[in-house]
């Protein structure tokens, strides 16, 4: 191979470890931000259902860009539809895995300031 082609696969691996990073990099931080948005749904529908079903579906639209964060660089990197489909699944994860984290501490804790303080974490 020419220096020039191995100029350019080097410029290649490189751009793709950057795609791969910032995929895994977003995934977690998202992760890390839906964890309480589960919380904050779980307490929602304990306070009132219609309370809590609007703001899970609100916090599923926003999660839509979200993924798309997660998904288009982990695509790029990897070239594989799955695998970015599995990480950003796996990110939205937290929000449920916050819910029942939230059942099982704070079931019993219920009042105003919980939930006033979920929605300042979310």
């Amino acid at each position: 191979l020419s220096p020039v082609c191995l100029g350019s696969l080097r410029r290649a691996a490189s751009i793709n470890a950057e795609y791969m990073g910032t995929g895994i990099i977003t995934a977690i931080s998202i992760a890390l931000h839906n964890f309480p948005e589960g919380l904050v749904t779980f307490l929602a529908a304990l306070a009132d259902w219609k309370v809590g079903v609007a703001t899970a579906f609100a916090i599923a639209i926003h999660n839509i860009p979200e993924g798309i964060s997660i998904s288009i660089p982990y695509y790029y990197a990897s070239e594989s539809r799955w695998k970015a489909f599995i990480l950003a699944f796996l990110s939205g994860l937290a929000e449920p895995v916050g819910a029942l984290i939230g059942w099982a501490i704070l079931g019993d804790v219920w009042g105003h300031e919980v939930f006033g303080l979920m929605f300042t974490l979310a």
